[in-house]
């Protein structure tokens, strides 16, 4: 049967989408398939799903909070003020420390000796990447998914394309002689986000794991051996891994330097202490591996999560699975210019707001269970981010007030800075030590997100804001450097 895109050749479908469709074969979902996936999870339960409202709760509190700190620090209770800000974030307080004294590296040298001679008895490995508006991107991937070590009939890769991006459907296709992959066409639904692709396309995964990459990702050959290596190492409630994300290019301004530290901070030290301590943490977008069996039976992707990913670490805390962090990193594209930084900042930000309402429906069941002290342990991680920076406002009110009479709110800022300097050291990358200058600036932008995306929860609660890549996330002038 062939199927006709927009302004596209023809495309040869192998039907019934089965699972067993041939390598480099096209499926194009129907509009019934894509509302089953779309709907899965809420029919599994509907507490689980952020489809209605999820966000506005917290939302408010946050507006809330910030109001009624700043009314107190133009009042005159500046110091009043500050105590209350380090009542509120004490958990946070106290986990930032523990963080910034772990002194344990917790490294570990993956050795992929013992599979040097096993690959063809290595399980299948499934890979999902959910694509829209990549075409710039597509070569660069297929570079990298071409180097990694496993048998190459093992290794089932499924690119999920939208039916009206033409032309990065193309370009995916143009590589065909140099990859073995399938490709699913998914049809308009009621809403546009990779979550809502990748619960689609993982109804036709074949393999035993399965990992999510995104376009512009570069994994290190043998992150899928590392990934394997943990699982069958690990604890059989070990759900999934996550691998470690750096910016290739933190050299190209203070934004992508910025950034850079950012995720040096987060994945050098933050979720490694995670995985120490509380064996849960919120995943990263990207570059996790994931058992399928147990993914499948925590419901798989919310569609409607704009971080699908801290909403599945949520709920594997809630079933009482663990998550586990591997070493070998997937290089990817910081953001370029500020505004497309500004967007993805506010879609994580949005997309933790309702994840932390989706926790808040299932609270009473997840502290009756055993597993209840991971689930606060998440929470706690998930509410830092908006709630603390719901507060660098006043607290900045603070310091330009009266920057010699606030007690501790001095902790705050000095924590922050010193875990930067502590992820720069670990990260290697030690010319990043010099962004730290500009961590003010870095949070002040990080509140304009905030602030940009409490309003989108009660505007544009499920629109899934692209982060663009390559050439068209770039301006079209030189851009500034800010090392030589």
């Amino acid at each position: 049967m062939t199927l006709l895109l927009p302004k596209s050749a023809p495309i040869v479908a192998s039907l019934p989408a089965e699972k067993n469709a041939a390598h480099n074969s096209t499926m194009r979902l129907n509009v019934a398939q894509i509302k089953a996936a779309e709907r899965y999870l809420i029919k599994l339960n509907p507490n689980f799903s952020a489809r209605f409202g999820a966000g506005r709760v917290v939302a408010g509190l946050v507006l809330f909070v910030t109001f009624v700190a700043i009314i107190g620090v133009f009042a005159g209770f500046g110091r009043l003020v500050s105590y209350i800000m380090i009542a509120l974030n004490l958990p946070l307080l106290i986990i930032r420390i523990l963080t910034l004294f772990d002194f344990n590296r917790a490294t570990k040298v993956f050795k992929r000796d013992k599979y040097n001679e096993r690959l063809d008895d290595l399980p299948i490995y499934s890979l999902l990447i959910a694509v829209y508006n990549e075409k710039d991107v597509i070569g660069n991937l297929v570079d990298a998914l071409s180097q990694l070590i496993w048998a190459e009939n093992k290794l089932d890769i499924i690119f999920l394309c939208e039916e009206d991006d033409v032309k990065t459907y193309d370009e995916i296709q143009k590589h065909n002689s140099r990859l073995k992959f399938r490709t699913i066409i998914l049809p308009k639904g009621e809403i546009k986000t990779k979550p809502r692709a990748l619960q689609a396309g993982f109804e036709y995964v074949r393999g035993k794991y399965v990992a999510v990459y995104d376009a512009e990702d570069r994994p290190h050959p043998e992150q899928l051996l590392e990934a394997y290596d943990a699982f069958l190492n690990g604890d059989e409630k070990l759900a999934v891994v996550q691998a470690p994300l750096v910016p290739w290019n933190y050299r190209e301004n203070f934004i992508s330097a910025l950034f850079a530290v950012d995720y040096a901070t987060w994945y050098r030290v933050v979720i490694p202490f995670y995985a120490r301590f509380f064996k849960v943490f919120p995943l990263g977008g990207t570059s996790n591996h994931f058992k399928v069996e147990i993914l499948k039976l925590v419901g798989g992707w919310d569609p409607a999560n704009l971080t699908e990913d801290a909403d599945l670490g949520m709920r594997f805390a809630l079933f009482g699975y663990m998550a586990g962090n591997i070493y070998l990193p997937t290089e990817e594209e910081a953001p370029p210019r500020l505004s497309v930084w500004l967007r993805q900042r506010t879609r994580w930000i949005q997309g933790h707001l309702q994840t932390l309402d989706v926790a808040g429906r299932n609270f009473k069941t997840g502290i009756k269970k055993q597993s209840r002290f991971e689930y606060l342990s998440i929470i706690f991680a998930l509410a830092s981010g908006p709630f603390y920076g719901a507060l660098r406002l006043p607290m900045l009110l603070l310091l330009l007030l009266n920057p010699y009479n606030q007690g501790l709110i001095w902790v705050f800022p000095m924590l922050e800075a010193m875990i930067a300097i502590k992820a720069v050291i670990r990260d290697g990358r030690y010319i990043l030590l010099l962004q730290n200058f500009l961590l003010p600036f870095y949070w002040l932008i990080q509140t304009i997100a905030l602030y940009r995306a409490i309003f989108r929860v009660f505007t544009k609660p499920l629109i899934w804001e692209k982060t663009m890549h390559g050439k068209s996330a770039r301006l079209q002038r030189l851009p500034f450097k800010c090392f030589r």
